[in-house]
C-alpha cells in the first residue's frame, strides 16, 4: 500500500560524489560525502519531521546496492525538505554543533536553538590580521 503522508529520502539524494544524472538532489556546497542513514536520521530528528528508517531498502537507480531510505513527514515542499536536511547533515560532518530542541516543561511546542556559525577566514586575510598584529606589537601605525 503506498503512503501519501510521508516523503522518501535516499542517502543518495545527498552524495557529493554523485552527478545530479545519478541521483544527487542538492547543490554541491550542500552535499555531503559519504552520507549514511545515521546522519540523514539525526538531521531529520533535529528538524522534527517524525523520520521512519528503512535499511533493507534500495535506491532505484542503483537497485543493486541496499543503502536503505528515511520517511519523513510532509512540513514542506519535498525540494524544501531536502535542503534542509541536507543544511543540518552538512553540519554534522564538519563536527559543528548541532543544540537539540530544547524542552519546555508547560507542553508547548519545543524551542530550537541554532548555533551561530563561525566566519571562516580565507588565507589572505589571516595573513593581513597577522601583519598587522606584527605593526601594532613594534608600535606602527595602523592601516
Amino acid at each position: 500500500m503506498r503512503r501519501r503522508r510521508k516523503y522518501v529520502l535516499y542517502p543518495e539524494y545527498f552524495d557529493s560524489k554523485r552527478t545530479r544524472s545519478q541521483g544527487r538532489r542538492v547543490p554541491i556546497g550542500a552535499a555531503v560525502p559519504e552520507p549514511t542513514l545515521k546522519k540523514i536520521l539525526t538531521a531529520a530528528k533535529y528538524l522534527e519531521l517524525d523520520p521512519e528508517i528503512q535499511s533493507d531498502k534500495a535506491y532505484p537507480r542503483s537497485w543493486w546496492e541496499k543503502n536503505g531510505r528515511i520517511l519523513v513527514e510532509k512540513k514542506w515542499s519535498k525540494q524544501k525538505t531536502i535542503l534542509e536536511v541536507a543544511k543540518i547533515a552538512r553540519r554534522l560532518k564538519k563536527k559543528e554543533p548541532v543544540t537539540a530542541p530544547k524542552q519546555t516543561g508547560s507542553g508547548k511546542k519545543p524551542v530550537r536553538k541554532k548555533p551561530i556559525p563561525k566566519k571562516s577566514l580565507s588565507k589572505s586575510e589571516k595573513l593581513k590580521r597577522e601583519a598587522s598584529k606584527r605593526r601594532q606589537a613594534k608600535g606602527g601605525k595602523k592601516k
